[in-house]
């Protein structure tokens, strides 16, 4: 991985842009940044999560964490030509440092990604959804409780679309779980199957920036999401209009019992977050807008060799 990353440093200079998401590596060696700006300073740095405050990964023993620069993701920042940031919250962060930051949120392709109309009709077997890696899987399991009352009193199906199984809490398996390893066949599977949608956030530094892009996901699909009132998302969902908020155990068994009684209601939510995706978070519309930024960093380094 270093060595293939190295080799991508140092023939950067055949590029007008360099588009660089995250970071350079997952953890941050030093010293690499100066190599990338030394070979091409023509930078758009691309970030949607919170990788300025806390590193992906981190060395946890000497000799390796001395090489660890954990300022190498604000040294980006500030010499970059342009920062996309996926939401106003992260660009708040960073634009005092670097006035070049606009915000383009994570799109969805609509045309990908579509609306399953059966998922709508009165069925015996509900089926609810969450998503994500492995990461994930402590702050899923806040709602094992919840799913576990919900199974001994209905009929329920909990899909979990994941890298992994580890690490799920037991009393998932008190129902029907089933488990799709994640690849780009089984999203489409799962969210084709799904009839509601969940997604659990802490309210930490981390999660407060997170762009709420599980959600979007969902409700691109035309499945109703019930989330934690955590940061963006609240500027995307609208409460019992295009989903759902539930704060603590007592309001996500409301707010997921409320959808499993009524496929009228789950019909209604789910295609108010399809349209809501359509109009704000499209690829339409926001791949226009990355384009204006390439296109504007490709002039600078035009002009720059005239």
């Amino acid at each position: 991985m270093i060595c293939n990353r190295l080799k991508d440093i140092l023939f950067s200079y055949r590029y007008d842009v360099v588009f660089l998401q995250k970071g350079i590596l997952p953890f941050q060696l030093k010293w690499f940044e100066h190599l990338l700006f030394l070979c091409n300073s023509n930078v758009i740095f691309d970030f949607d999560d919170a990788v300025h405050l806390f590193p992906v990964e981190s060395f946890q023993h000497l000799p390796l964490k001395l090489l660890e620069d954990r300022e190498q993701i604000m040294k980006i920042i500030r010499r970059a030509k342009f920062v996309i940031a996926g939401n106003d919250r992260l660009k708040k962060d960073v634009e005092s440092i670097n006035p070049n930051t606009v915000v383009i949120p994570t799109p969805v392709d609509t045309d990908y990604y579509e609306v399953n109309q059966e998922k709508y009709q009165n069925k015996r077997c509900i089926r609810i959804l969450w998503s994500g890696n492995r990461s994930g899987h402590n702050q899923l399991n806040y709602c094992a409780e919840t799913i576990e009352k919900l199974s001994k009193k209905y009929d329920i199906e909990f899909i979990l679309l994941s890298d992994s199984s580890e690490g799920i809490d037991r009393r998932f398996y008190e129902g029907k779980l089933k488990f799709l390893k994640w690849s780009l066949k089984n999203e489409k599977k799962a969210f084709g199957m799904a009839d509601i949608g969940i997604m659990i956030l802490d309210d930490t530094l981390w999660d407060r920036r997170k762009c709420g892009f599980k959600a979007l996901l969902y409700m691109a699909n035309g499945i109703p999401v019930v989330s934690s009132p955590v940061g963006v998302i609240k500027n995307i969902i609208k409460d019992g209009i295009n989903g759902f908020f539930a704060n603590n155990h007592d309001e996500w068994f409301e707010k997921l019992e409320l959808l499993i009684q009524n496929p009228s209601l789950r019909r209604k939510i789910g295609l108010k977050g399809r349209e809501t995706v359509e109009k704000y978070f499209s690829l339409r519309y926001w791949a226009g807008e990355l384009v204006k930024v390439i296109e504007k960093t490709a002039r600078m380094s035009n002009e720059k060799n005239i």
